[in-house]
Formats: C-alpha cells, sequence, structure tokens
C-alpha cells in the first residue's frame, strides 16, 4: 500500500502562539515542499489541504497567522482562522459581512477544503479557487 493514498488529507493544527523552537519560516518551507512534491504526483496539490486554528487571543500567533494566510505562495493553500470575535471582526473589515457562530464554526471545518468558506474573511480576489 506504499505510494497510495486513499484520500485527500486534511491537516489540522491547532495552536496558542507563534512558532518556537524552529525559525519562522519553517512551516512556510514545509507546506511549500509538500506542494511542490504533490504536484509531480497523480494526487496533485488538492491532495492536502490545511487548517490552522488559534485558541486564545495571543496577538503575536494572530499576527503570524494573518501572515500565513496572506503570503503570496502559501495563503492560497492554508485556511487560517482565529477566535470568532476576530474573525468577525476581519470579516466586517474586509467583506463587509457579518460574521455569526454557526458561520465561523463552519469556516473552521470547512475553510480548509472549500474555497467559499475559505474566502468569508479574505479580501476580494485574494484566493485561488480549486
Amino acid at each position: 500500500m506504499q505510494n497510495r493514498l486513499m484520500k485527500p488529507v486534511v491537516v489540522i493544527t491547532i495552536t496558542d502562539g507563534s512558532p518556537a523552537g524552529e525559525p519562522k519560516d519553517e512551516i512556510f518551507n514545509v507546506i511549500l515542499r509538500a506542494d511542490a512534491d504533490l504536484k509531480r504526483t497523480r494526487y496533485g496539490p488538492d491532495a492536502i489541504s490545511y487548517q490552522f486554528a488559534q485558541v486564545g487571543d495571543d496577538m503575536k500567533a494572530m499576527k503570524f497567522l494573518a501572515e500565513l494566510d496572506s503570503h503570496p505562495v502559501c495563503g492560497p493553500l492554508v485556511d487560517c482562522t482565529s477566535n470568532f470575535e476576530a474573525e468577525q471582526e476581519e470579516a466586517m473589515r474586509k467583506s463587509g459581512a457579518r460574521l455569526d457562530p454557526t458561520i465561523w464554526i463552519t469556516k473552521l471545518l470547512l475553510g480548509p477544503i472549500s474555497s467559499a468558506f475559505d474566502t468569508k474573511d479574505e479580501s476580494p480576489g485574494s484566493r485561488r479557487f480549486y
């Protein structure tokens, strides 16, 4: 069963802070390497999706996840979700949409696999659609 992917993979990272103990750009490099490797397989880059979910309200973590989410290459490959209040404020500021708790939890669960949910807190045109 080597080299056989039975289902697409969703990698969910739950974090309360920014990287510690490794270089800040390590996660960017890992995501980019995985994307490049998958592009050379029959599965393609859609075989893996990433969700980064923040617990708490640490501003350093929020800033790091915002950098990851808006990165020109990594950003379209990941979905980053902060606490409800931060996501609600970002959605209102970027798209004018009001975010309610039901949409927030749905975005948290479906954002990594559906661009329609990933873009709820994004500026128009900032995502590539699969």
